[in-house]
């Protein structure tokens, strides 16, 4: 069964973790994901050359809940990736309309962070 890496919203504690719950999803670390980060104050990921994304990686993720997610992660795509402690993992990047990052010169390496608080 694939794993999911969360980074945003998905996470304990965020809003949407709730979702997680529901469909029976269990925690099984805190890990990262080499050469990604969090571009804005909104949790986008993308590639970033030297940069690992904090997040946490959840199992036990069935059919009924990918759709659910990929409902709720519109204009994100899975992308398959390893983290650091080798956990093969599906990962939302941004896929925007013109499949570009939006434009904000910062870059974190976790989200939320203060470097974007208004």
């Amino acid at each position: 069964m694939t794993k999911l890496f969360v980074y945003g919203t998905l996470k304990r504690g965020e809003c949407n973790n709730d979702l997680l719950i529901q469909y029976g999803a269990k925690f099984v670390c805190v890990d990262k994901v080499p050469n990604h980060g969090v571009y804005g104050p909104f949790p986008i990921a993308g590639p970033a050359e030297g940069i690992d994304l904090e997040g946490e990686v959840w199992d036990h993720i069935r059919t009924e809940l990918w759709e659910r997610l990929d409902a709720l992660e519109l204009g994100y795509r899975r992308k398959e990736t390893f983290t650091l402690a080798e956990h093969k993992v599906m990962l939302y990047v941004y896929g925007g309309i013109l499949g570009k990052l939006p434009p904000w010169k910062k870059i974190s390496t976790r989200w939320p962070t203060e470097e974007f608080l208004w």
